[in-house]
């Protein structure tokens, strides 16, 4: 695979942001075959990659210095602060705000204000930053509202403050915060919490199943649900909900009845198991075994991947006996299959089972 640099390096860190250095660096090409099949990650060349990309970037944006020299001078005389005060809260000229559009300081401000000319926002929208993108749907709130910290902002969906169409589109927000405090809203309506159902984090999935599903299904648990999914006591649309509000057990359930394996019903089997610890995968991310951390198993887009596969990786120590690096002892695709095949490396290469327990959801 070959190394990321420049602009395309930075692209990357920002769609793997919420992965560990390890898994960035691999995925942007910075990792070493060895003749055993493992991996070494090439940090020294990775970081300084990274710092060659951001100061070419930094370069580059320099020239907005240009643009603001250009500006009147009751603008050039401002503080960064105290222009993007002024873009928020006063009548600003449409092109005074199409200069600032193109200055990266100041985006986030062009797009709350509320005298950005509709072309202007479409340009910024087109771009595609995760901030400036967040500004944008918050121009749903009154102006007052929309500058708030956002921590402020959660408090009031959550007090049920903000109207029922504002909570609408803020559950395409960018920030998992946002989204989880519109899910968790007294007044979100049925078609907000349905599309907080099909959001992309599991969590906020919960939140808003738990508050659609039907009230004979409410109460009973998770082992009682899932014999149900079993029996086929449960319609289509309501499994959908009961699924995403409920543990492992329920998903498990409707996973062997999805692959016809109703006879394979067992909390206790070591399918159930190897569903547990693939359903905690999924849901939560790496698996993080142990104490001394010497076996982990992780799930990562690692090599670049778009579909997110499964590594179970040794750390590496140094010579004061502290991690150092990781060396990929088993690499496989996203499967309940390939999870049993990982569960069975890692008791192999002596991972002890107390750990694994451990480490999922109850």
């Amino acid at each position: 695979m070959t190394k990321l640099i420049g602009e395309e390096l930075l692209s990357k860190l920002k769609e793997t942001e919420d992965l560990g250095k390890s898994d960035q660096a691999r995925a942007c090409g910075y990792f070493e075959e060895r003749d055993d099949g493992s991996q070494r990650i090439n940090f020294m060349d990775f970081y300084a990659a990274v710092s060659d990309a951001r100061s070419l970037v930094e370069t580059l944006d320099s020239d907005g210095d240009n643009e603001i020299d250009s500006l009147p001078a009751e603008w050039s005389a401002l503080t960064e602060d105290q222009r993007n005060q002024k873009i928020i809260s006063e009548k600003v000229d449409p092109e005074i705000l199409k200069i600032f559009s193109r200055i990266d300081e100041h985006k986030y401000s062009v797009a709350l204000s509320e005298n950005t000319p509709a072309n202007v926002l479409d340009q910024l929208r087109e771009e595609g930053d995760y901030f400036v993108g967040q500004a944008l749907v918050m121009r749903c709130l009154p102006l007052e509202i929309r500058c708030l910290d956002e921590s402020d902002i959660c408090s009031l969906i959550q007090s049920g403050t903000i109207q029922v169409d504002a909570l609408a589109k803020l559950a395409t927000a960018n920030s998992w915060n946002i989204r989880e405090a519109v899910a968790s809203a007294p007044n979100a309506s049925e078609a907000t919490l349905r599309a907080a159902l099909a959001d992309k984090d599991p969590s906020i999935q919960e939140i808003a199943a738990k508050k659609l599903i039907p009230d004979d299904l409410r109460e009973l648990s998770s082992e009682q649900l899932a014999k149900k999914i079993i029996s086929g006591e449960i319609d289509a649309e309501s499994l959908d909900i009961v699924i995403k509000s409920s543990d492992w057990k329920v998903r498990f359930a409707s996973h062997l009845v999805s692959e016809g394996e109703l006879d394979d019903f067992s909390l206790e089997s070591k399918k159930a198991f190897a569903y547990r610890c693939f359903d905690a995968l999924n849901r939560d991310g790496d698996l993080i075994l142990g104490d001394d951390q010497k076996l982990i198993i992780l799930r990562s887009g690692s090599a670049g991947d778009e579909d997110y596969t499964i590594t179970l990786e040794k750390v590496v120590l140094d010579e004061d006996g502290d991690p150092d690096d990781y060396e990929q002892l088993g690499y496989y695709d996203n499967s309940i299959e390939s999870v049993e095949s990982a569960i069975q490396d890692y008791l192999a290469n002596d991972g002890l089972i107390g750990d694994l327990e451990n480490s999922l959801p109850s």
